[in-house]
Parts: structure tokens; sequence; C-alpha cells
């Protein structure tokens, strides 16, 4: 007949019952070693030949096991393990003063390991951390964090604006998805430290969603819309027990989604508008006859995109199919009939009246002129 002892939230495993290891102090099925100051508690799997096989790749013999050793590292186990989880948690959220009633952010104070002490660095004074009740601290220090995530949220909320406002840049994208990167990892530490918090889940949960669309280096705007709408329904759900935190987030998403006629057009132009080729400038062409008929459609978008000066976007992206050293390029590589089709589009976009009546277009006329004169560009 063997013995079992059962662990928590592991298989249980079988020893020998010829072996007394209740007296010897490792019943509950762990082992507790000391290495560099620091103890191991180590799962037992089992025992041969007078030997405790443990998951450190090594074996103990049974006879080196000293009951009253092993319950004097079991309790340094269990004030490491407090240290540890208080320190984790001062270290990345912070620390409440209850004789102050001031809350210290991580970089007020340095961390003395070896005491297990933290000192703040205005006042110098030390506090042991072991002591730390980190359950009270948890508690006194969520409405501070919950504050500053709600800022950190609706900061992200105003770059994605920005960068779906953009005609499409690769190093706007690599800039927003690291704040995205960062706050989804507070999320996560946020929501170990609170793991029953339904509303950091929720925040937690959505933007997981978001940061699966920033996977890929061109996130569609309406599957941006799309996810931060469902954000904001959920929000509601957590508004009266969190009001400020939800009704600002709220507010945002609402704000973001009176813009969305306006994302969605820069979001058209930006599908060709860091590609130049003949298919990418026919795209362009489409582009226009739908712009020019938004202020029958849309005059409230049309008018914002005018406010932003949008039609200066064409000129630029013009430019770059008329730049002689582009145009020179791409003749070297024997591309005569490519760049001779798009100088001829780009000449008949110029000459529609109703699709190109700004001001920059005389002047790039002139330029496609001197480019076809220079290179012989013609049928």
């Amino acid at each position: 007949m063997n013995y079992k002892f059962e662990t928590e939230n592991i298989d249980s495993y079988e020893i020998s019952p010829q072996i007394d290891l209740e007296r010897r102090g490792v019943g509950d099925g762990y082992y507790f070693m000391e290495v560099a100051k620091m103890i191991f508690r180590c799962k037992i799997g089992g025992v041969l030949d007078g030997y405790l096989d443990i998951n450190l790749k090594e074996n103990v013999s049974i006879s080196s096991i000293s009951y009253d050793q092993q319950m004097h590292l079991r309790d340094e186990f269990e004030i490491q393990h407090k240290f540890v989880a208080a320190r984790s948690f001062i270290e990345k959220i912070g620390f409440h003063d209850l004789d102050s009633d001031s809350f210290y952010s991580p970089d007020q104070f340095e961390f003395d390991f070896a005491s297990r002490t933290i000192c703040f660095i205005d006042t110098r004074l030390e506090l042991d951390i072991s002591s730390v009740d980190i359950d009270r601290q948890k508690s006194l220090v969520y409405g501070t964090e919950l504050e500053s995530l709600g800022h950190r949220v609706n900061s992200f909320l105003d770059s994605s604006v920005d960068f779906f406002g953009l005609i499409y840049d690769y190093n706007v994208y690599l800039k927003v998805k690291s704040e995205l990167t960062d706050l989804f990892v507070s999320l996560v530490e946020l929501c170990d430290f609170y793991p029953l918090d339904e509303t950091i889940t929720c925040v937690r949960d959505y933007f997981t969603q978001i940061l699966i669309l920033f996977k890929f280096p061109k996130p569609k705007v309406t599957d941006f819309l799309s996810v931060i709408c469902e954000f904001k329904e959920g929000l509601k759900d957590y508004r009266l027990s969190n009001s400020v935190f939800s009704k600002d987030i709220i507010q945002q998403i609402r704000n973001i989604r009176s813009l969305r006629s306006y994302l969605l057009v820069v979001s058209r132009f930006s599908n060709f508008g860091d590609r130049y080729n003949f298919h990418a400038l026919m795209e362009f062409f489409n582009f226009l006859i739908f712009y020019a008929k938004l202020a029958e459609t849309d005059l409230k978008t049309a008018k914002k995109l005018a406010q932003f000066n949008f039609e200066k976007k064409f000129k630029l992206y013009l430019i770059v199919y008329l730049d002689s050293k582009r145009v020179m390029k791409l003749l070297s590589q024997g591309d005569r009939i490519s760049v001779t089709n798009e100088i001829n589009l780009i000449e008949k976009i110029l000459e529609h009246s109703d699709l190109m009546d700004y001001n920059f277009v005389s002047d790039l006329k002139e330029r496609v002129m001197a480019l076809k004169m220079a290179f012989h560009l013609y049928k």
C-alpha cells in the first residue's frame, strides 16, 4: 500500500511507506533548499533508493534532511514569498504611506534587496517591505492607479486618431504600436494584482483585440472603430462603480466616433498614398472622383478635410511621380512604358477641371511638360 500526499494545484504523487517524510519535515510534498541566499520550494517527484527526486535536476538524500532546518526554511520561504510579491507591486505600481497619506511612485524610492527594505529618496526613511500589508496597499493605491490608467488609455486613443488621420507612415505606426504594447503590459500586470477587478479585466480584454489589429503594419480603421465602440458599451456596465474612469473614456470614444467619416476618407487615401505606380495612380484618380462629390454627399466631412488642408496631400502625392530623379531611375531600369503611362495619366488628371481646381495645378502642369520634353515621354 502506498501513501499519497496532495499538493496545491499539482498532481499528487506516491512514496514508499518505509520512509517517514512527515517526520523529516517534507510531508506537504515539497522540499525546501537555500541557494545563494534564496529559498526554493521544490516539488517532490518521488522517492527512489533513499533519495528525493526534485525539479532542480539534483537528487537529495533522505538522510541529509533535517526536520528543524526544513521548518526554518519553510518559514523563510513564506517571508521571502511575501517580500517578492510586495516588492513586485511596489516596484511597478508604487506605495501609499498611511502616516502621511501620500502616494509615492516607483521612481521616488530605492530598493535594498539585501535588507529587504525600500528607502524614500526625499526623506531617506527606510521601510521593511516584509511588513507591508500588500492587500491594504492594493486597496489604497487602486484609485490612483485607475486614474493613471484612464489617462494612458485616453492618450493612446488620441495617438490612434493621429495615426489614422495621416497618410500611412510606418514610423508613426511603430510609435503608436510601442505605446499600445507598453499599455497592454501594464494592463496584464494590473490584472495580476487585481484579478477580481472586472473593470480592469474588461479594459485588458478589449485592448487584446486592439493589439491584434496592430499586429499588422496597416490596421483597418473600420476594425479599430468597431472594437472601441464595443469597448464603450462594455464600460457602461462599470460606469457606476468607477464613474470618472469609465465616463472619461466613454466620452473620448464618442469624440472619435464623431470623426468616423473623416477617418474613413483619410484611410481610403492611405490605401494607395504610400505607393507609387500606375495602379496606385489609378486608385488616386478614382479617389479624386469620390472626393469631388463629397461636398454633395457629406458636407460636414468635406469641410473638416478642407480645414486640415487635405488637398495639399494631392500635390505632395503627385510631386513624387514628377520627380526627375525618380523618372531617370525608372528609365535606366527599362521602365519607359510605365513612366510614360504615369505621366500621361497625371496630365489627364490635371486637365480634369472638375477634379483638380487647385492653385498648384498650373505648377504641376509645367513639371509634366518639362519631363515630357526632357525625356521624350510621348505616346
